[in-house]
């Protein structure tokens, strides 16, 4: 699966143009991609919910909701 697939789940509009591995975080992956939409460029942050220290990826982003 692939970066570009999972922000197309989120409905993130535009053209793919790159991801960026952001190296601030311990335990979760964090990612800045960028999307080119109508000819402008647009940041979003991504993280990769770490499944060894959350046993329950669903519930976490439940409990955000």
């Amino acid at each position: 699966m692939t970066i570009e697939f999972v922000c197309r789940a989120f409905l993130i509009p535009g053209r793919y143009i790159r991801c960026v591995t952001l190296h601030t975080g311990n335990i979760n992956g964090t990612y800045r991609v960028t999307f080119r939409d109508n000819g402008k460029e647009q940041d979003y942050i991504v993280q990769r919910i770490n499944a060894y220290v959350f046993k329950n990826p669903v519930e976490i982003m439940s409990n955000i909701n």
